[in-house]
């Protein structure tokens, strides 16, 4: 073992791949996360794009914890009735996912339908708030669950094509970040706001306010898209172009494809 270790320390070509030194790891990372920065701060667009997807991620993980015992005890819903929320709003994602997506993108873009699905996703949240009876919860999910969760894979889209391809698995990890932050963060803040809201979970009917939290988050993450404009710019190395009816026309219309330069 002695000999083995000398032999690493005289010829550090003969270090077993996988066993990097703690400096070259830390200055691997270093120099990951600020070319990772660099690409998220490429452009205005990019950085709207992270800070839609931040308030949007820190919006649901937060509704996910406050909507289910707001429920039980506001309408007295059992586990075994909030399962049946799936299935009621499977034919709206059903639908948006495939026909709607595939229809609304090419005619309206990408960034346009993103916008709009925010923005009935703020108005899914806001229909349960305001929702005195259990059926109501139900139409709301049926309604507006498909048109409220498109921005999910769009925003995944859109990210992609503001991206080389080398860059796609720094970014990817990028997001998958931001994701973990929102839900670790829900989890803390959304908890305080919750047992403060319910007073320690005495009236858990207070869960209505802090829903109107998410509500709020909602809206900037809508604000922030519909600030966003129609069209994005391409990555380096390519030219924008705009398809439509099977052509290839000038950069202007909405829905971006890229062309390698």
């Amino acid at each position: 073992a002695v000999g083995r270790s000398g032999w690493v320390l005289l010829m550090p070509e003969t270090k077993p791949a996988g066993q990097a030194s703690a400096a070259e790891g830390t200055e691997f990372s270093v120099s990951s996360v600020v070319a990772t920065l660099k690409i998220l701060n490429r452009h205005s667009f990019f950085r709207r794009l992270t800070l839609v997807l931040t308030l949007g991620a820190v919006a649901l993980a937060g509704k996910q914890i406050i909507l289910h015992p707001y429920m039980m005890s506001y309408f007295g819903m059992q586990k075994e009735t909030m399962a049946w929320l799936l299935p009621a709003a499977a034919p709206s994602l059903v639908l948006c996912f495939t026909v709607g997506m595939g229809k609304l993108v090419p005619v309206l873009g990408e960034v346009s339908v993103l916008q709009w699905s925010m923005l009935a996703n703020v108005c899914l949240t806001l229909a349960v708030v305001e929702s005195a009876q259990m059926w109501q919860v139900f139409v709301a999910y049926a309604i507006l669950a498909g048109p409220g969760l498109m921005f999910v894979p769009l925003t995944s889209a859109i990210k992609s094509n503001l991206c080389t391809d080398a860059e796609q698995g720094r970014v990817q990890g990028v997001i998958a970040a931001v994701r973990q932050f929102a839900t670790s963060f829900a989890d803390v803040a959304f908890g305080a706001l919750y047992s403060y809201s319910t007073d320690g979970g005495e009236h858990p009917q207070g869960a209505r306010w802090a829903l109107w939290v998410v509500v709020g988050l909602n809206a900037s993450a809508a604000a922030v898209a519909w600030g966003l404009p129609q069209t994005y710019p391409p990555p380096p190395g390519y030219e924008a172009v705009v398809e439509k009816d099977g052509g290839a026309i000038e950069l202007g219309s909405g829905h971006l494809g890229l062309n390698k330069e």
